[in-house]
């Protein structure tokens, strides 16, 4: 299985590629909000041999913001997860320790 993780935003994009086994196969690259950068996102990919039947493609709900690139997507066959914003923010802060200065600053 192929990972692909996409950090949405208005105008730009940004997506990782990794393996299962958690090799990084490209590290974070721009890809625009637009058809143009959609279709270099699936050049990068074809560089690297991988059929989309191995991916997953991954990122947070944000609203309108990723529509487009989600449509994209479906429409391409690629299998899509879509992560709830106040789930990921409850997982990372339940498994962060505070250091002292954090716990300082809280009190």
């Amino acid at each position: 299985m192929i990972y692909i993780v996409f950090d949405i935003a208005k105008e730009n994009h940004y997506a990782s590629i990794a393996d299962s086994n958690g090799q990084i196969i490209h590290e974070a690259f721009l890809v625009k909000n637009s058809i143009h950068g959609f279709n270099f996102f699936m050049d990068k990919l074809k560089e690297y041999n991988i059929p989309i039947s191995d991916c997953l493609v991954g990122m947070e709900s944000t609203g309108h913001y990723g529509e487009n690139l989600i449509q994209f997507f479906h429409n391409k066959g690629f299998h899509i997860g879509i992560i709830n914003p106040i789930q990921t923010d409850a997982l990372r802060n339940s498994n962060i320790r505070k250091t002292k200065t954090e716990k300082l600053i809280l009190t």
